[in-house]
C-alpha cells in the first residue's frame, strides 16, 4: 500500500480547522486540508496549505508555535522537515 491524499479541497473537516484558526487572528482564516492515508500503526499525516498576507519568515513561525504550544505536553515542536520515523517512541507513536 502506498499513500494517497483524499477529499482534498471538500473534506469534511475543513471548516472546523478554519473555525479554530480563525480564532487567532480574529477574522476569517481559509485553508486546504489534504488528508492522507498512509501504511503506519498510528497518528496520521496531513498537508494543510494556508495563504498568508504576509509572508511569515521561519524565525517568526518558529516563535508563533513554541509560544501557542508551550505548555502542551503532547507537541514536541522540531526543526526541518517532517519525517514519520522521527516520532517513534514519543508520546504519539509508540
Amino acid at each position: 500500500m502506498g499513500i494517497i491524499a483524499y477529499g482534498v479541497g471538500v473534506h469534511r473537516h475543513t471548516p472546523e480547522i478554519e473555525q479554530e484558526l480563525s480564532q487567532i487572528p480574529k477574522q476569517p482564516v481559509s485553508v486546504v486540508f489534504a488528508p492522507h492515508l498512509a501504511p503506519m500503526g498510528r497518528g496520521l499525516l496531513s498537508t494543510i496549505y494556508v495563504e498568508f498576507k504576509k509572508a511569515p519568515t521561519e524565525e517568526g513561525l518558529s516563535k508563533l508555535y513554541k509560544d501557542f504550544y508551550h505548555r502542551d505536553p503532547y507537541m514536541n515542536l522540531m526543526s526541518g522537515w517532517p519525517e514519520v520515523e522521527g516520532l517513534r517512541g514519543t508520546a504519539l507513536v509508540p
